[in-house]
């Protein structure tokens, strides 16, 4: 494994190495044979070089990730409507992704720039990991689909409603919107839900880290029909959003760069764009 450029320390071995520590305790015997202290317990490498973001920087994602799901959305509205502005509900969103990409991009930027000099020192090798990743989504998403033909007579539609949505978007309003689903959504989402979620709970538990994760991710997407209709339906729906998930946490853990996920949501949601209302 390559050492990362930004570790300022040349004599520093990746923890996963072997390495017999000697016991140089001052005042012990000099006839006493050396003591070899026990080789320190390995570390998953893929928790090594997983850049996460870490003091202030996780805990504006986080409080963001809150307001983001509950609270901004009603505050754009209420200033718009305060400043008798009227915007179509196109623009309405493209204001609200805007000012989270771009709040995301000032205040964590440390991380994001490590991320992206971790993408850009293993080149090519991050590069593999797109389409094994779009391998895994697809493949995910044939038994969620079996179960939603399964439980289609019980549903009103067999797509969310964030892609009744995102359709009407890109009908009424193209650019915008592709811009939005192709550009903005996936910087936003992935800095939240793997930046700020995964990355640092994969340190902890992959479960829990993979789990939290997707479910809060799948949860975005039905979170403000879910407070205006109360449908529990809705939670079914979530597990449409769920191959996407998976894919996203393993292209980041996979590469260690949250560059890799953000390209490769990206990606997918300019292929569903393109070829019709697969995942948005």
């Amino acid at each position: 494994m390559d050492k990362d450029p930004w570790d300022k320390d040349p004599e520093r071995k990746a923890p996963w190495e072997s390495e017999t520590r000697i016991n140089n305790l001052w005042g012990k015997d000099p006839q006493e044979p050396e003591k070899a202290l026990p080789p320190p317990e390995p570390i998953d490498p893929k928790v090594y070089r997983l850049v996460t973001p870490h003091g202030r920087e996780f805990w504006l994602g986080f409080l963001y990730l809150f307001l983001h799901l509950f609270f901004l959305g009603d505050i754009i509205y209420l200033v718009l409507w305060d400043l008798g502005l009227e915007f179509s509900l196109v623009q309405v969103n493209l204001i609200f992704m805007a000012l989270g990409t771009v709040f995301l991009l000032l205040t964590m930027r440390r991380f994001l720039q490590e991320s992206f000099v971790r993408f850009l020192h293993f080149g090519l090798s991050n590069l593999w990991v797109l389409p094994l990743g779009y391998a895994i989504r697809f493949a995910l998403s044939i038994p969620v689909t079996l179960i939603f033909v399964d439980f289609a007579s019980t549903l009103e539609t067999t797509v969310g409603p964030n892609e009744e949505l995102v359709r009407d978007f890109l009908y009424q309003n193209p650019l915008p919107s592709i811009f939005m689903v192709v550009i903005l959504a996936p910087i936003l989402e992935e800095i939240l839900f793997r930046g700020v979620i995964f990355g640092p709970l994969r340190k902890k538990s992959r479960f829990l880290a993979y789990f939290v994760s997707t479910a809060l991710f799948a949860f975005l997407h039905i979170v403000a029909f879910l407070l205006l209709t109360f449908d529990p339906s809705l939670f079914f729906i979530m597990l449409f959003y769920v191959p996407a998930g998976i894919a996203f946490c393993w292209a980041y853990e996979k590469s260690g760069s949250i560059w890799t996920a953000i390209l490769l949501h990206a990606v997918m949601n300019l292929v569903a764009v393109l070829l019709g209302p697969v995942l948005l």
